[in-house]
């Protein structure tokens, strides 16, 4: 048991898309498309085969090319034809299936036998629709990450989105007063983590926009598409401590901060006689997870030193 304890800055913060559905991906439970989905713009395929990556935790990635040249239309591929094509290419513990979500949609499904953190990516991975690919751009089940103070500015900063708790009173005609008290309403949270790297990929995961990977250029997005942002999760890690007088490296635990259902903005970058930091502004609300419960916007766990080490998130 770690509680009790003080926090003392902050070690790593990992992010990244969530499914279709809006709920978090996991090893049990990844969604691409719905219906159909068209292979057949630039980039994806090339005489019908198109390459996947996918990599579990801090292990080696694995590519592999995708045949979808048996589809009857790879401008509107079924969800059985992906199924059939994903289960040829022999994913090592990577099972495809047609299922329900959350919503009861029927959609491409990825489960992996191992693993706590799961990247399923490359342009073939967003016209899956993985990683909210197909409306949103991408390249899938990115995770970024930020370690270690060369990377995180000042850290991850919070507070409650909530309506504040009112009072209503009605006055009678002697001047007797009837109240009603009605408590404060917690909505989810409101966050900025800033950060010293400037990532193409983050803003594009955040605030939609395009990340050319070639030419190495990032767009952001016009007035249109900016109103209609993905959600995305953030994962926080913070050393924590019992002792009253502590040296650097004395933590004995981490917490673990989860924010769900997140949709946010990125600050403009400075230019400047200064180091520049960047200002990821989140805000995180009450969602629906896929057991079809609703869950507050943030979620607290504690580990191990050992146990996070065990993680190796630089690798992941």
């Amino acid at each position: 048991m770690y509680n009790r304890e003080q926090r003392f800055g902050l070690y790593a913060v990992l992010m990244g898309r969530n499914n279709p559905d809006g709920t978090k991906p996991s090893a049990s439970n990844m969604w691409g498309f719905a219906g159909t989905c068209d292979l057949s713009g630039t980039g994806i395929l090339t005489t019908g085969v198109g390459s996947l990556t996918i990599k579990k935790d801090d292990g080696a990635a694995e590519t592999k090319s995708v045949d979808f040249s048996s589809a009857s239309s790879t401008s509107a591929v079924t969800i059985e034809e992906a199924v059939t094509a994903l289960t040829t290419a022999a994913f090592t513990g990577m099972t495809f299936s047609s299922a329900t979500d959350k919503d009861g949609v029927t959609r491409l499904k990825a489960v992996s036998a191992t693993g706590t953190y799961i990247q399923i990516t490359g342009v073939l991975a967003a016209a899956l629709d993985f990683g909210q690919g197909i409306k949103y751009g991408g390249q899938g089940l990115e995770i970024f990450k930020y370690i270690g103070d060369q990377q995180l500015g000042s850290g991850l900063t919070s507070d409650t989105d909530q309506i504040d708790a009112q009072t209503k009173d009605s006055e009678g005609s002697t001047g007797g007063i009837t109240r009603m008290n009605i408590p404060a309403i917690r909505l989810g949270v409101t966050a900025a983590l800033t950060v010293k790297l400037d990532d193409f990929g983050v803003r594009e995961c955040v605030q939609r926009g395009v990340w050319d990977r070639t030419a190495d250029t990032y767009t952001p997005p016009n007035a249109n598409t900016s109103k209609d942002v993905p959600t995305f999760w953030v994962e926080s890690f913070a050393p924590l401590s019992s002792k009253s007088n502590n040296n650097l490296g004395d933590e004995n635990a981490i917490e673990k901060k989860t924010l769900w259902n997140c949709k946010g903005s990125i600050d403009e970058p400075e230019y400047s006689f200064d180091w520049a930091t960047r200002v990821i502004n989140i805000t995180a609300s009450e969602y629906i997870n896929e057991s079809g419960t609703t869950v507050a916007a943030d979620y607290y766990e504690r580990m191990s030193k050992a146990a996070y080490t065990a993680l190796d998130l630089a690798n992941v």
